[in-house]
């Protein structure tokens, strides 16, 4: 991750998992994702998003819990989706966005 706030690791491991409603010729008809981000301290967030263009563009997300540093932190940006998303390639994601730190 690039742009962490001062104090926040640079190195966030991410498990998501998701749901794909494709077209018979893999078109995107609408698609969810969850995504839960841990940091080396244990510290993390939970960043749901949805991706709306027919041809896998249009993807946006948002940050809807944190704990430990990223208590109250809200993120929200775009992203894309890289990589195949038709047969048994996952694919992947990649994040920019925006933080608001809690006071």
């Amino acid at each position: 991750m690039e742009g962490q706030p001062e104090g926040f690791p640079s190195i966030v491991k991410a498990r998501c998992t998701a749901i794909y409603v494709m077209g018979p010729d893999y078109s995107n008809k609408g698609s969810t994702f969850r995504c839960t981000a841990t940091d080396a301290d244990g510290d993390g967030y939970v960043n749901v998003g949805s991706i709306t263009g027919a041809d896998w563009s249009v993807c946006s997300f948002k940050t809807v819990a944190g704990r430990g540093k990223y208590a109250g932190a809200a993120v929200s940006g775009v992203c894309q989706p890289t990589g195949s998303f038709a047969g048994p390639d996952t694919g992947s994601f990649h994040w920019r966005g925006e933080w608001a730190l809690a006071e």
